[in-house]
């Protein structure tokens, strides 16, 4: 976006008005994001806001970054990451401190979905570069392989085999991880 880079200006000399137009913009997109990794629309709220305060608060670092939208993401995830890190070790603490509370099986198939987002997120995260961005365009952006391509400067072809790699190498991790813990994977 040709404005992107005045508007993080603007946001690191603390024009408060740059900052409402960025996030009338992306907060929608935050929260929704948000919500589909924690299956949790107060949570993902909470976070959300959690995620524009804090670039309210590091705003004079702004102006330095090269995609907003990526970095915006980037803050988003991790806030998820810490949350299901932090909702799993308490879950894991009140279970142990319950003498005899019985396992809710949609309890536990929650927390094996979030282990098995945190295994994803990490097998992404050790992609070839090309790989990972092609992926997180598709699956995260939810942009078609043509957007793809147009935005990269690639063929259809090439995004589309970036994007069968990924889901191979997830492919075999999501089934190591399943066969660890005995869940049905979903990517077959």
């Amino acid at each position: 976006m040709p404005h992107e880079k005045d508007d993080l200006k603007r946001l690191a000399e603390e024009e408060r008005d740059r900052f409402r137009t960025l996030f009338l913009q992306y907060y929608p997109k935050v929260d929704s994001f948000l919500t589909a990794l924690l299956k949790d629309e107060a949570a993902a709220k909470d976070l959300a806001q959690d995620v524009f305060v804090h670039l309210w608060e590091e705003r004079a670092k702004l102006s330095a970054i090269r995609s907003f939208e990526a970095y915006l993401f980037s803050m988003a995830r991790n806030a998820a990451l810490n949350y299901m890190k932090h909702a799993a070790f308490t879950s894991d603490r009140l279970a142990d401190e319950s003498e005899a509370a019985p396992e809710v099986p949609s309890g536990e198939e929650r927390l094996y979905a979030r282990e098995e987002k945190l295994l994803v997120d990490l097998a992404v995260s050790r992609m070839p570069p090309q790989r990972q961005r092609i992926y997180r365009m598709s699956r995260e952006e939810g942009l078609k392989n043509d957007e793809i391509a147009t935005r990269l400067g690639l063929s259809k072809k090439t995004v589309e085999n970036h994007l069968n790699l990924a889901l191979g190498e997830l492919r075999k991790v999501i089934l190591s991880f399943g066969c660890e813990v005995g869940l049905i994977c979903l990517l077959k």
